[in-house]
Parts: structure tokens; C-alpha cells; sequence
């Protein structure tokens, strides 16, 4: 579908779906991650490279039923279909150094664990997966600890 994840894997009870909010729907996920520009360096490809592959792995997991928006590439999980709903994660791509051997994409996902937190991301709790097995794991820790989790 043109603004969903909609792969169903048959063995899950309950698929993971993420739509994007209206507002955002000129684009799919994949093709604002997709997206290559001259300016992007080798490190930018790599952190957005890995952002279509957290988008396919959420295809084949069990969760909620989510809206997603992007803001400055951090893919951020509401619980509605606007940008003004309280945030439950987020999660921002990354990349390994250079210096430390080859690039390999990372995923850094933080939440709110209190309500009074919601607009200080400094407080928020954070980790960050190196592969993408776990970061689906941490993102689903996330949605569930979150201040304003849909799993509770």
C-alpha cells in the first residue's frame, strides 16, 4: 500500500502495521528513506539504508497498529494521525565511525518514561541497537514503557 507497511506474515498473531500520518503522505516511508542525494554522505547512506531495513523488519514482527511521522529523518510513533499527538518513540538512524572498520547502520530509540518528560528529550530513556534483530526488540520495549505506550 501506497502509505502502510501491509506485508502480513502468516505466523504472527498480531502484525506489526505502521501507517503514515495524512500529512505526510506524498511519500512512503521507504521512499523518503530511499531518497539519495549527492550531499548525503557514505555514513548518511548507510544510517538511511538501514531505515528501509527496520521498515521491512517491522513487517515481520508482532505489534501495535501505529501512525508514524519523520521529522529531520528520526522516525517518530504517535498514537493518531497527526504530528500533535504525545510521542511514544522515536528513532533516529545512525552509523558507526569510519575509523572503527566498515560502516554498518545503527539505530538510536529513546521514549518518555513520564508524561512531564514528553517535550525533553534529554530525559528520556535511550538505547541504541547495532543490528536489526535488536532494534526491533528495543523499539517494542520502547512502545511498551513509554509514557504514552498503546500497549498498556
Amino acid at each position: 500500500m501506497y502509505d502502510t507497511l501491509s506485508y502480513r506474515n502468516p505466523l504472527s498473531a498480531r502484525q506489526m502495521i505502521v501507517h503514515r500520518i495524512s500529512g505526510q503522505k506524498r511519500k512512503t516511508l521507504f521512499e523518503f528513506y530511499g531518497k539519495r542525494y549527492e550531499t548525503h554522505s557514505r555514513p548518511t547512506r548507510v544510517a538511511l539504508d538501514g531505515m528501509c531495513a527496520l521498515l521491512r523488519h517491522l513487517e515481520t514482527i508482532d505489534g501495535p497498529e501505529l501512525f508514524v511521522f519523520t521529522s529531520h529523518y528520526h522516525l517518530c510513533f504517535v498514537d493518531g494521525d497527526s504530528h500533535t499527538y504525545p510521542l511514544i518513540a522515536r528513532v533516529a538512524p545512525g552509523c558507526t565511525a569510519e575509523d572503527d572498520g566498515p560502516l554498518a547502520a545503527l539505530y538510536h530509540i529513546g521514549y518518555p518514561p513520564t508524561p512531564d518528560v514528553a517535550r525533553k528529550d534529554t530525559e528520556w530513556v535511550h538505547h541504541t541497537a547495532g543490528d536489526i534483530t535488536r532494534a526491533g526488540e528495543l523499539l517494542l520495549d520502547a512502545l511498551r514503557k513509554s509514557a504514552f505506550s498503546p500497549m498498556a
